[in-house]
């Protein structure tokens, strides 16, 4: 299979395409309309399906609970998987999860870990190398993740001590600055 494409499949048709896919690296997101529940990844997407989704009883360290739950249930859900290199799997993997905010998913969520957030916003602020008004970014971040974070709980993640790592800031003006380089 060719790792410049993807595939999207409803879940129970998995079945059907998994042999294309073994020996192949990347990403997998399962996802319903406008909803992505879970995105994982696997050095071998074949083996990842056989051994922990595809079959009753799972391997326990390489499903997640709520997705097996939804599984479980018959809930109709789509599979995309997304080939890729080893190298760039754990990159892509926190940058997905980073922007697309899913349900199952607890590590790089910003649903989950406010440093997430943090982590976010510093890029932006030094990767533009402009100040951002507090505001702006809330603004910013919210259009960004969909609505699907509130702003109070951007508005913490900015004033938290630990956004300083990411990078600088005036509280008394709400205004977040470019990391100085040394």
């Amino acid at each position: 299979m060719s790792k410049n494409k993807y595939i999207e499949v409803k879940f129970e048709n998995v079945s059907n395409v998994i042999d294309e896919l073994r020996g192949v690296s990347g990403l997998y997101l399962f996802h319903t309309l406008k909803h992505v529940w879970y995105v994982g990844k696997a050095v071998d997407l074949q083996n990842r399906f056989v051994t922990a989704y595809l079959k009753k009883d799972g391997t326990p360290a390489h499903i997640n609970k709520g997705l097996k739950q939804r599984i479980d249930a018959g809930c109709a859900m789509n599979v995309i998987f997304v080939p890729m290199s080893v190298e760039l799997i754990e990159e892509k993997e926190v940058e997905v999860i980073g922007r697309a905010c899913p349900t199952f998913n607890d590590l790089h969520n910003p649903r989950e870990k406010i440093n997430a957030i943090q982590v976010l916003a510093g890029k932006i602020v030094n990767e533009s190398n402009k100040e951002w008004s507090y505001d702006d970014m809330i603004k910013h971040l919210w259009w960004r993740y969909n609505g699907q974070i509130l702003s109070n709980r951007i508005e913490k993640a900015l004033t938290s001590n630990w956004c300083e790592s990411y990078c600088s800031r005036n509280r008394k003006k709400r205004i977040l600055k470019p990391k100085k380089s040394a």
